[in-house]
């Protein structure tokens, strides 16, 4: 299980709905390490230590192109070691940080 989770939302902000899933998966779950990860997304790169105390595992910034979410699903998702997604970024995008590879 994976989500990926704005931190500035109304209502209720990312951090804090982070915490309540997280807490939810706790007490009604018996799922783990197999739970559900969250990430977080913000256009504030000082966010980073919040994001990390509310239990995301990383916090990445606005906006995401394709090759940080096709990271993103190979770290967090297919839970891929960080080896693994060097090679697979490399296959997949070579060795620019640009959309489409290139």
């Amino acid at each position: 299980k994976l989500v990926i989770m704005d931190i500035q939302m109304p209502v209720m902000d990312g951090l804090e709905a982070t915490k309540k899933i997280l807490d939810f998966e706790r007490h009604h779950t018996n799922d783990g390490e197999d739970g559900v990860r969250i990430v977080g997304l913000s256009s504030y790169s000082n966010k980073q230590e919040e994001a990390i105390k509310a239990g995301m595992k990383e916090l990445f910034s606005k906006p995401l192109n394709l090759r940080k979410l096709y990271e993103i699903f190979l770290r967090f998702y297919f839970r891929v070691s960080e080896k693994e997604v060097e090679d697979g970024m490399r296959a997949k995008f070579g060795g620019s940080d640009s959309d489409d590879g290139r």
